[in-house]
C-alpha cells in the first residue's frame, strides 16, 4: 500500500494501483488523514469504476458494505 501512496506523491499517477477496495480504502484513509481530497478522489473514481464492472448486486451490496463501515466508525469517533 505504502509504494502506491509513494507512486502517487512522487508521480502523481496510479499506474501501478491493482484496483482492489481493500487497498482503495486503505489508501483513502491515509489520504483522508493527510488532507489529499485529489488523492481521494482518484481512489474513489477507481473505487467506483470496480463496482460498475460487478456481475451481481451481492457482490455489489457487499463493497458498499465494507466502504460505509469504516465511514460510520471514523465519523462516530468524532462525536462526544
Amino acid at each position: 500500500m505504502f509504494w502506491y501512496f509513494l507512486e502517487y506523491i512522487y508521480l502523481d499517477k496510479l499506474e501501478s494501483h491493482q484496483k482492489s477496495i481493500d487497498t482503495s480504502m486503505l489508501l483513502i484513509e491515509l489520504a483522508n488523514r493527510l488532507c489529499l481530497p485529489r488523492l481521494i478522489n482518484v481512489l474513489e473514481s477507481i473505487l467506483i469504476a470496480e463496482m460498475r464492472k460487478s456481475e451481481s448486486s451481492s457482490e455489489v451490496l457487499e463493497n458498499c458494505i465494507r466502504i460505509v463501515e469504516p465511514a460510520q466508525v471514523t465519523q462516530n469517533l468524532g462525536k462526544p
